[in-house]
């Protein structure tokens, strides 16, 4: 069960021996301080690892240009795309990329042709490569909204009452409010760091069990790492682990 704000809070104070804030929110300075530090912690532990709490599942159809959509506008809780998550389910085949800009600027000049589709994502705008209008692309990406209300249907970036919780480990939280309000008070904090990193490391490994992957060609379909698939991009070929110029 995750623990709300005020609680984190709370069991933070408490541990080091300080009386905590019976509100975060309405708290005063304190209280304040206590939110700007949980908000602090809450980014610190985003940007360690995409947890498989925060990934989601989207999708978009296809228009018959270049440039598809803005991503702010039509995705705009997205942090950053998974690699190697981006399918065309209609021609059932990987969405490449993306592209360098190198490889852009080549494809213009060139006008460059790839076994798949290819992307790229450029000014906040995602473009296909020759691309065929109503066909369905999905993907996976990280959301960037690491606090939940109560309910536990609606995400912010930020808490904003003492009931929202944090989508990330609770006691990670607790344990990165501790060691940052004892730094801000001028007070020892090396050990409670030293335990909060263990503990963000140990978390990190145990959040996403790891691929296991598979490197023997000739496996197509029913595995992971398939030996077979055939990439141009960039000017080179992958087949069967082999890269290969054109």
């Amino acid at each position: 069960m995750s623990l709300t704000l005020l609680e984190m809070c709370q069991e933070a104070m408490y541990d080091i021996g300080v009386d905590p804030p019976s509100s975060v929110v309405n708290g005063g300075d304190e209280g304040m301080q206590l939110k700007a530090i949980a908000n602090s912690v809450a980014r610190d532990l985003f940007k360690r690892l995409p947890w498989q709490d925060l990934m989601v599942e989207a999708s978009f159809t296809t228009v018959a240009t270049e440039l598809q959509f803005t991503m702010d506008t039509q995705f705009p809780n997205l942090h950053r795309i998974v690699p190697n998550t981006m399918w065309n389910h209609t021609q059932q085949r990987p969405v490449v990329g993306p592209l360098s800009p190198q490889a852009w600027r080549r494809i213009q000049a060139e006008n460059d042709t790839f076994d798949y589709p290819v992307f790229r994502i450029y000014q906040g705008k995602f473009y296909l490569l020759d691309p065929t209008a109503d066909e369905t692309v999905y993907f996976e990406y990280i959301d960037n909204r690491t606090i939940q209300n109560a309910a536990g249907n609606e995400f912010s970036t930020r808490f904003a009452a003492d009931t929202d919780t944090c989508r990330l480990d609770c006691h990670a939280m607790t344990l990165g409010i501790r060691w940052r309000y004892l730094q801000k008070k001028g007070m020892e904090y090396g050990e409670v760091f030293r335990e909060y990193e263990d503990w963000v490391q140990e978390m990190q490994g145990a959040d996403l069990p790891r691929e296991t992957l598979n490197i023997h060609p000739g496996i197509t379909r029913g595995a992971v790492g398939d030996g077979d698939w055939v990439f141009s991009v960039n000017g080179l070929t992958w087949n069967s682990g082999a890269l290969i110029w054109e």
